[in-house]
């Protein structure tokens, strides 16, 4: 049987010699050479050695320390990292509202346009303010869905860049260690199942909301008003009626009963 609680307080005032001296359970009393004293937890994970600190031995009583240990040992056992756990405690969380800030502060200054800059946090304190009182580990899918719900269907595209940027700051929020898991905001196999598609006539096309991108298309209404406001015999112009085709393709046309401009008008026979 294996033997615990191998030290009692006046072992561990009497302990001079350095190294590591084993209480049991992984509970261990480090002493340097320079004299400096504390508790140290040891367990392997993955065939690694992993140490964390419990503290220093003049603040850190042998019973604190068996403590600590065996609250430790328990995450240990429930499949958690002792040392991954503790930084989550100490983070600092911030509300949305803050993260936002933060985000924005962190990413604007690579950002050449000045009005994307301004427009960028416009959007999330406009659109995404029910999100900003509450801490970005406490935000989930149904939080994203309310503020989301609102533009889907009218404006699908707001809706795109909104989430865009939700998904942005909280996965800076996880970067900083103050959130974990999967983001509630991401698309693929999470909103895209959960979004119903925009009704017809809403402010989208094809392009603004594809399969294999997470976010919206921004050229849709510029492609659009270009189409419209190009001359006839522009290469932006979109109209069926002033199409141009290469010359191999066009001859193809051509011999199908096609006139020349290839608009969809018949030769006369």
């Amino acid at each position: 049987m294996r033997r615990t609680q191998r030290l009692d307080a006046l072992k561990v005032r009497d302990l001079k010699e350095p190294g590591r001296h084993a209480d049991g359970d992984g509970l261990y009393l480090q002493i340097d050479k320079d004299g400096s004293r504390y508790w140290i937890f040891m367990w392997k994970r993955g065939g690694k050695r992993r140490v964390m600190g419990l503290g220093p031995e003049r603040k850190v009583s042998l019973a604190a320390a068996r403590r600590k240990a065996k609250d430790a040992d328990r995450k240990i056992d429930d499949g958690l990292d002792p040392i991954d756990e503790r930084k989550k405690s100490r983070a600092v969380v911030l509300n949305f509202g803050q993260a936002a800030v933060e985000c924005h502060a962190t990413l604007s200054p690579s950002w050449t346009s000045a009005k994307h800059r301004d427009h960028w946090l416009s959007v999330l304190e406009k659109y995404a303010k029910p999100l900003y009182s509450k801490r970005v580990d406490q935000i989930d899918t149904d939080d994203v869905m309310l503020v989301l719900t609102p533009l889907w269907q009218k404006r699908p595209n707001l809706a795109m860049q909104l989430r865009e940027r939700v998904q942005r700051v909280l996965n800076w929020a996880t970067a900083k260690g103050m959130r974990h898991g999967k983001n509630p905001a991401s698309w693929r196999g999470n909103l895209q199942d959960w979004m119903a598609k925009p009704a017809p006539g809403s402010s989208t096309c094809g392009h603004c909301i594809t399969k294999k991108s997470q976010s919206s298309w921004p050229g849709c209404g510029q492609q659009k008003k270009a189409s419209a406001l190009a001359p006839w015999n522009s290469p932006f112009s979109l109209r069926p009626d002033t199409v141009r085709l290469p010359a191999q393709l066009g001859m193809s046309f051509f011999k199908m009963g096609y006139g020349p401009g290839f608009g969809g008008f018949p030769r006369s026979a």
